[in-house]
């Protein structure tokens, strides 16, 4: 029965950092320059975190961690971190390896992370789809309402460059919506749910229509 429990709590821990991962785009600009900064951040702290938390459930994980990192991806993105860090002794602007290559080992460890998450869960596909879906239906919100406060009296856009959506800039807005899209596209195709095919119908062509109005390059 204890390893039933075990079992149950750590895939509701697994879930929980999946979807922070997921929603590291909604962390907020805390008054930075740049709004990138505390994503960083708060992707090292959940990097963190989820090291310690792997290194307390480390017998149980051990055989997830070790075919994460033995992956063909995993490998190839090892090389390209070492071949990176390898640039510092011909680079033009060395400091400017020291800086993209921490940004690299950050986003290589969220990338074995949450692989290693995803590991013991059941239906994957099907949960990450939904996260995202929902993760999607926000964003949109957030771009149809900044458009609507951009309409004049007369229905004209006054200012398209203001529709930043939750990123704070339509460029990455854009692609985050449309990169979004697969999954979507994968409920319509494959969920049971008749209320699950529609509403990703509707987040569809909403994505469409958001896309239509960033109109960004």
């Amino acid at each position: 029965m204890s390893r039933v429990a075990n079992l149950d709590i750590t895939k509701t821990y697994s879930s929980v950092f999946l979807i922070l991962y997921l929603c590291l785009g909604f962390v907020p600009n805390l008054q930075a320059v740049d709004k990138i900064a505390p994503q960083w951040l708060f992707m090292g702290m959940l990097n963190l975190f989820s090291l310690m938390y792997f290194i307390y459930y480390r017998e149980k994980y051990l055989l997830s961690i070790f075919q994460s990192i033995s992956s063909f991806l995993i490998i190839t993105y090892t090389g390209f971190i070492f071949w990176g860090a390898f640039s510092y002794f011909y680079a033009i602007n060395p400091t400017e390896v020291l800086v993209n290559i921490s940004r690299h080992i950050n986003v290589f460890l969220m990338v074995v992370f949450m692989t290693v998450h995803l590991y013991n869960l059941k239906n994957k596909l099907s949960f990450i789809s939904y996260i995202i879906g929902i993760i999607l239906s926000i964003e949109i919100y957030y771009v149809l309402f900044q458009t609507i406060d951009t309409l004049d009296l007369v229905g004209n856009l006054i200012e398209r460059a203001s529709i930043k959506g939750v990123a704070a800039n339509p460029n990455i807005t854009a692609f985050s919506i449309a990169n979004k899209l697969p999954f979507v596209i994968y409920l319509i195709i494959f969920s049971d749910r008749k209320i699950s095919k529609l509403f990703s119908a509707i987040l569809l062509l909403l994505s469409i229509l958001c896309l239509s109005i960033i109109q960004s390059r």
